[in-house]
């Protein structure tokens, strides 16, 4: 029905699931219409009742819900005001629905959002770049209670831990996703489900041992062509994303949202398009899943298989999400534990697995090694260079109840003024935990053109400490230019077990990105020290020396050494 033709106090009906598959009609009355709610988008505006809607007020998984008059389709129930007393709605009107499955015919994996785009700076490997926050902002952040907002969308989460799914809640909120613990994995071959408007609809992001599902309402269906929600989900685009059939449990009544609590039925189809208006499904079709694998070695041994949503903002989230609730489940004493992880992503095209490893001692958080471990994924999806397909990822996860960690005391060297030329040697203190100290030796040679006068800078340090000064010192090395050099920064990872000795001298020349141009005319060294080009930097000599420990290290130890004029 076109929206000049809807009035005040008409009457009508929506259809919607309160309870199981079965689609159940409420009352509609139209209040008015909201004009330019959007640039682009008008709202009408109505009050429901019928059913458990007096109770409930409006639900989080009825966006979608269609609504007739005069056996009309008028649009999608898909909007509300938070704390009302009654069941006040606003609807997308269907003509702004339709209008994404246009989108349909667009070619695929065009969209690249500013969300997910935003990420590919250059690598500086800080512990807040690879916790992967989300960040920015959406169309559903920042309302106030009386602004009418977009339905929530329920994501229901089974075989995940609580501590993870509040790790993972600041991800979704921003996109007026709520997640909702609850059970049952779904995703078998299609059930005889009345999937007509009004039937409960979920996209799945995650199947298998553990699942992930978002829950809404079916609005309007031609041939194998479907419309949902009202809203977006995420507002991705273009999207590839299992359509299922869902099965509500109930209601959980709520002041704020009230909010369906569900559990998938059976695979229908695919959600390809995530627009503002809607999204949009196509019956029979079937998206691609990335096959899960992770295997944790402890007190037991438990290997968890699943698949998760091809996306370059979700893989990442979701993989590290299940991994971590699967370490959970495994281990329930997590305190004073070592944690080793391995992980191998399968990259379409490529003969070797991109491959990380690395040994972690984290007693205030368990699952941090795992998002360490999943955060090249999220980097390498959202890479500008090209669109990369996951085959495959897999993750291993050993844990030892034997505290192996070791601070670095002290730093000592046999003399503090060198000569060009000269062998210095470093002594460093370790103190293991709950062992006597241990030293370790290093042997540098001060560069045979060394300046007198020059400051020499000793560093030992840990793994992470090094990544940071190497980083530092050569920022260009962490900003590929192309797909290789991502994948080699991303598995140049410093042992966390390592000792790592930099000695650290000031050259005459200068670093374009990362590769040092020594001995340069003194004419061009003053052009390019004025350039307006990045990725120019000062010239330094640096020689490093690594030793294996059996410890996950902590600390560093800094000292100067000064050239001397040599003989």
């Amino acid at each position: 029905m076109p929206l000049d033709e809807i009035q005040p106090g008409m009457k009508g009906y929506g259809r919607t699931v309160f309870s199981g598959t079965k689609i159940e009609r409420f009352d509609v009355e139209v209040i008015g219409i909201q004009r330019r709610t959007t640039a682009r988008g008008d709202r009408i505006l109505i009050r429901m009742s019928g059913g458990p809607l007096e109770k409930t007020g409006i639900i989080a998984g009825m966006s979608g819900s269609p609504v007739y008059i005069n056996e009309r389709v008028i649009g999608a129930v898909a909007y509300g005001w938070q704390f009302s007393k009654e069941a006040l709605g606003g609807v997308t009107p269907i003509v702004e629905m339709l209008g994404v499955l246009e989108a349909a015919d667009r070619p695929a994996n065009t969209l690249r959002t500013e969300r997910e785009a935003h990420w590919f700076t250059p690598l500086t490997f800080r512990p807040s770049e690879m916790a992967m926050a989300s960040g920015g902002a959406s169309p559903f952040s920042e309302f106030s209670a009386v602004t009418l907002r977009p339905i929530h969308t329920p994501l229901v989460l089974s075989g995940f831990d609580p501590s993870v799914i509040e790790q993972l809640r600041p991800s979704l909120e921003p996109f007026g996703v709520i997640p909702v613990q609850g059970g049952g994995g779904g995703g078998g071959v299609a059930k005889d489900v009345d999937f007509s408007p009004g039937a409960a609809v979920g996209v799945q992001m995650v199947r298998g041992d553990v699942s992930a599902f978002g829950t809404g309402t079916l609005t309007y269906r031609r041939g194998d062509q479907v419309l949902a929600f009202g809203h977006p989900m995420f507002q991705a685009g273009e999207v590839d994303m299992p359509m299922i059939a869902a099965h509500v449990h109930t209601v959980i009544p709520s002041v704020i949202w009230s909010t369906k609590v569900s559990e998938p039925v059976s695979v229908l189809g695919r959600i390809h398009q995530d627009r503002q208006p809607a999204i949009a499904g196509k019956m029979g079709e079937f998206a691609r899943m990335i096959p899960c694998q992770v295997t944790v070695n402890g007190s037991q041994r438990e290997t968890y298989r699943f698949e998760v949503v091809d996306s370059k903002f979700w893989t990442s989230r979701f993989f590290s999400s299940a991994a971590s609730s699967a370490l959970l489940a495994t281990e329930k004493q997590m305190a004073e534990v070592m944690v080793k992880v391995r992980t191998h992503v399968k990259v379409e095209g490529r003969d070797k697995p991109l491959t990380v490893e690395n040994v972690y001692f984290e007693p205030s958080s368990p699952t941090f090694p795992v998002s360490q471990a999943t955060y090249p994924v999220g980097v390498l999806l959202s890479n500008p260079f090209q669109r990369v397909r996951i085959e495959r990822m897999e993750m291993a996860i050993d844990l030892s109840d034997v505290r192996q960690t070791a601070t670095l005391e002290s730093l000592a060297v046999s003399q503090r003024a060198v000569k060009p030329g000269a062998k210095v040697e470093a002594i460093v203190t370790l103190r293991p935990f709950a062992e006597p100290t241990r030293q370790e030796k290093v042997t540098l040679e001060i560069p045979e053109d060394a300046m007198p006068g020059s400051q020499v800078t000793l560093v030992a340090c840990d793994g992470a400490m090094s990544r940071s000064l190497e980083a530092a010192r050569a920022p260009g090395k962490f900003a590929p230019t192309n797909l290789d050099q991502l994948l080699d920064v991303l598995q140049r990872v410093e042992p966390n077990t390592n000792l790592v000795v930099r000695m650290m001298l000031p050259r005459s020349g200068v670093t374009v990105r990362g590769e040092g141009l020594p001995a340069l005319p003194s004419s061009l060294l003053s052009v390019m020290a004025f350039s307006n080009t990045s990725g120019l930097g000062p010239l330094i000599h640096e020689a490093v020396e690594r030793v294996q420990t059996p410890w996950v290290l902590s600390g560093n130890q800094t000292m100067m050494l000064t050239v001397e004029r040599g003989n």
